[in-house]
């Protein structure tokens, strides 16, 4: 087991919220707190997903992207509507109509977020090479769901994730690779006994 550092110890302390890293540097000595780079919670996250992020190595992506031709295929080449539409089967429209618990649907296109071991990684979305992420927000997490019960049951609306895989950049070794990320998936309603 690590032991603490000692109070004279610069460290860093990492605060995880809504999968997002607010990770700082902290010096007792001069009794400063610095923000590090690359880990930081943006305003226009979403769900830990974030768009538009600072010091996105966009240039560096590009070059990565034509260097390796094959992964051309993988990309949507805009973030029109029309391509959307036929990535949502059927069913899952459907499902929405018939839903318990409420959601928000929508789709947005990060360049930043944690993945399933809480690693803060940038996503590739550059001009002709976009990854859209389809999310199904619970609009009324922790509410009753609006169905009658048998007496001695609760019940409340949960939010479930799934796990999507994105063509990410490894900076350690400029390339690019696919990581896995949590992704909210959907609304249902858990029933149990009190």
């Amino acid at each position: 087991m690590e032991s603490p550092p000692s109070k004279n110890t610069p460290y860093s302390i990492c605060l995880i919220s809504d999968f997002v890293q607010s990770c700082y540097k902290v010096d007792h000595v001069k009794r400063s707190r610095v923000q590090l780079k690359n880990e930081t919670k943006q305003d226009n996250c979403v769900h830990g997903f974030c768009e538009d992020v600072e010091d996105y190595p966009e240039t560096l992506i590009g070059n990565l992207i034509h260097e390796t031709q094959d992964s051309d295929s993988y990309f949507m080449v805009s973030k029109e509507s029309d391509e959307l539409n036929d990535m949502v089967s059927p069913m899952a429209s459907s499902l929405q109509q018939n839903s318990i618990c409420q959601t928000n649907p929508r789709t947005i296109f990060p360049q930043a977020s944690n993945n399933t071991k809480g690693e803060w990684k940038h996503i590739v979305n550059v001009e002709k090479h976009y990854q859209g992420v389809e999310m199904e927000e619970c609009s009324n997490e922790g509410d009753e769901c609006p169905v009658h019960l048998f007496r001695g049951y609760t019940s409340s609306c949960e939010q479930k994730f799934a796990i999507v895989k994105l063509k990410v950049l490894d900076e350690k070794n400029r390339k690019l690779t696919w990581d896995v990320f949590r992704v909210p998936s959907c609304c249902v309603c858990v029933i149990k006994p009190y």
